[in-house]
């Protein structure tokens, strides 16, 4: 299956005890008792200190409108299948960013345990869930949106590496900024007879390699904050993916209720959501 065209569109539905609609393309996390026991949200990027407690309160447009759709077609699949309640074990979302505001970066996200007795769990770079179904149906575990992940699939498909995931941390801002800084000297500044090799992923990660690549090509301003525009961008357009891949990954607990699923690399997902749903192309 060919891995780039358009992005699936997960049709507008409600979880029900989690999702209430307010206006038509608009939803919110309940502020009841679903929302303590169900559902939690991390952004440890922007809301350090915080619980994260509505969507309306996730200032991340693009992981915003990836809880959202995540949710939407979960209830949309499989109807009202249950949550589970378990505080230790809930319903997760993380967001872990490319760089982080500054040197100081949060320890790299671990996937709370989720309950493998009569489970059949999914174990991938952009879900770690499973689905009890004794005795009734519950979906446990956490969805990620890591924007280095993103960045990586990207790679991965256009052969910069052969390295199928990433680290679920942010790279420092120093750090960012110095590569940011390296990339504009050798590739955009010089002249190509001037360069003394061309940057591979040997010496810049290659998922923040890509992101360079398909940013401005310009200097007129700080190319870090050209690559951070980029990546906004990307990341805002990869959200309805990323949410019916995460759908189509507990899709298959539906099938094999007793299954163990391992999925390492963009590639392996081939066959799991339709040709909508396919990575698409993005812009230079």
């Amino acid at each position: 299956m060919h891995l780039q065209g358009k992005l699936f569109t997960v049709g507008t539905v409600v979880l029900v005890g989690v999702l209430s609609v307010v206006l038509p393309g608009h939803s919110q996390l309940t502020q009841g008792p679903s929302l303590d026991t169900q559902v939690y949200i991390s952004d440890k990027y922007t809301s350090p200190n915080t619980r994260i407690r509505s969507l309306q309160n996730v200032s991340n447009p693009a992981f915003r409108a990836f809880i959202s759709k995540t949710l939407e077609g979960l209830q949309g699949r499989f109807g009202r299948y249950a949550i589970s309640p378990d505080s230790k074990a809930g319903l997760h979302f993380v967001r872990i960013a490319v760089a982080s505001s500054g040197d100081r970066i949060p320890a790299q996200e671990t996937s709370p345990g989720i309950p493998i007795d009569n489970a059949c769990t999914i174990d991938s770079p952009w879900a770690k869930v499973a689905i009890s179904s004794n005795p009734v149906p519950q979906v446990y575990g956490t969805f990620l949106w890591n924007e280095r992940q993103i960045l990586q699939d990207r790679a991965l498909l256009e052969h910069i590496t052969s390295e199928p995931s990433v680290p679920r941390q942010a790279l420092p801002r120093s750090l960012f900024e110095q590569l940011a800084q390296e990339y504009a000297n050798n590739e955009i500044l010089r002249m190509p007879s001037e360069r003394t090799a061309t940057l591979s992923a040997e010496s810049i990660p290659s998922d923040v390699l890509w992101l360079f690549r398909h940013s401005p090509q310009s200097t007129r301003g700080l190319f870090s904050s050209a690559a951070e525009g980029t990546m906004r961008q990307i990341a805002e357009r990869a959200a309805s993916f990323y949410a019916e891949l995460g759908v189509a990954l507990v899709n298959r607990c539906f099938h094999e209720p007793h299954a163990r699923y391992e999925y390492k690399s963009i590639f392996d997902i081939q066959g799991l959501i339709s040709p909508e749903g396919d990575i698409q192309d993005l812009p230079n």
